[in-house]
């Protein structure tokens, strides 16, 4: 997404929803009233008959756009939960085979509880930041590594049997790809021309109706204010859910928070001692550091 529309994507869901029934609102009711004034009482009938005759093809248009965007975000927002579950599946993976005979599970667990701290913290709150979308926090990259070099340490040390390097190879390889996953998901959002498109069905379908409430009696406006109403909303909603980890619709990292609190809590054995230095990263694009790759 540019940045204008994560920034709108990311604003609160009354903030949202209310700015674009105000701004279809407003100019619905402007246009009405300005045509009521400048056409001419015989030509009225001329101009709802019009109006009348293309509102079909509009409104399918509209219909089959807005349509077909909902279910392709929300699709993938479905699909960037999952992407989610699948890297703390990994992580808890990593913690179960930290348990083996033979390996130093304390660095293990100490290193994947890094990690998954360096993700919720720092991580997360950025990823709309165009500096983190695709390649992510430079912490958070590192700690990354860091498991997967300790994972390569441990599955060739001595006494480790076969299977169990199988294990922490697999596991930190699938850490490395689901967060890989996640991040170009974070990266690649609505495209602008796409909601462009689908924001001019709109507006053409709200002249229409507006065109249609020139010289109609209250209840028939009531029923075109509806169909305002009703524009407005879906096109807020198409916002709302094209960045599937900002919003007031996004994802939160509960199943990695759920791996970090067994992991703190001992479930899978002790962790290395000491206090965690990590900060919270700042959202402003100017503090993101870019990782080396």
């Amino acid at each position: 997404m540019r940045r204008w529309h994560a920034e709108l994507a990311s604003w609160p869901g009354p903030a949202l929803y209310g700015a674009f029934l105000a701004w279809f609102g407003g100019w619905t009711v402007l246009v009405v009233v300005v045509a009521d004034l400048a056409i001419e009482q015989e030509d009225t009938s001329e101009l709802v008959t019009a109006a009348s005759g293309l509102m079909p093809a509009v409104g399918v248009l509209f219909s089959f756009l807005t349509g077909f965007v909902i279910s392709n975000q929300w699709t993938r927002a479905r699909g960037a939960a999952a992407t989610v579950g699948t890297e703390a599946d990994a992580c808890l993976r990593l913690a179960l085979a930290s348990q083996s005979n033979g390996t130093d599970g304390v660095a293990i667990r100490s290193d994947l509880e890094r990690y998954i701290t360096c993700v919720v913290e720092r991580e997360w709150p950025v990823m709309n930041v165009s500096a983190t979308r695709h390649h992510g926090e430079a912490t958070t990259a590192e700690a990354m590594r860091t498991i997967g070099r300790v994972a390569r340490t441990e599955a060739t040390r001595s006494g480790v049997s076969d299977p169990i390097s199988w294990d922490l190879l697999g596991a930190a390889e699938s850490v490395a790809v689901s967060r890989r996953d996640r991040l170009n998901l974070a990266g690649n959002g609505l495209p602008t021309a796409l909601f462009m498109l689908v924001f001019l069905s709109g507006v053409a379908l709200s002249l229409n109706a507006a065109a249609l409430g020139v010289g109609l009696d209250r209840w028939a406006g009531v029923l075109i204010a509806i169909l305002v109403v009703l524009i407005a909303l879906d096109l807020a909603l198409i916002v709302a859910i094209s960045g599937p980890f900002v919003g007031h619709l996004r994802i939160h990292p509960i199943p990695l928070v759920a791996v970090l609190e067994d992991l703190r809590d001992g479930d899978f054995g002790e962790l290395a001692h000491g206090e965690s230095t990590i900060q919270p990263a700042s959202a402003d694009p100017a503090d993101v550091q870019r990782p080396v790759n």
